[in-house]
């Protein structure tokens, strides 16, 4: 069996922004990288008879309505949300 990686304790708050920071970071590279995929994405002629449920979606247009739902809904905000904690304030 493996040993589990060793998991760090006591982290200075300021330390863990930094972290987070650098990964807010990482998430943005992340967020560009699927718009390119998006923006490569061929867009269908029917797609407005697609929407309206005229014809089945293809492929590239299911791909792009979960790469569009997963940047709107998890992505940018987990973004906005390190950022903020990486600014926080010490309160204390």
């Amino acid at each position: 069996m493996a040993t589990p990686p060793h998991k760090p304790t006591n982290i200075p708050a300021r330390v863990a922004q930094s972290l987070l920071a650098e990964i807010a970071n990482d998430l943005l590279t992340i967020e560009e990288r699927l718009h390119a995929v998006c923006d490569g994405l061929p867009r269908s002629p029917h797609e407005e008879a697609m929407f309206e449920g005229h014809r089945p979606l293809d492929l590239p247009t299911i791909l792009l309505g979960l790469v569009e739902c997963a940047l709107a809904d998890q992505i940018r905000p987990a973004i906005k949300a390190l950022q903020q904690a990486a600014r926080l304030a010490d309160q204390s």
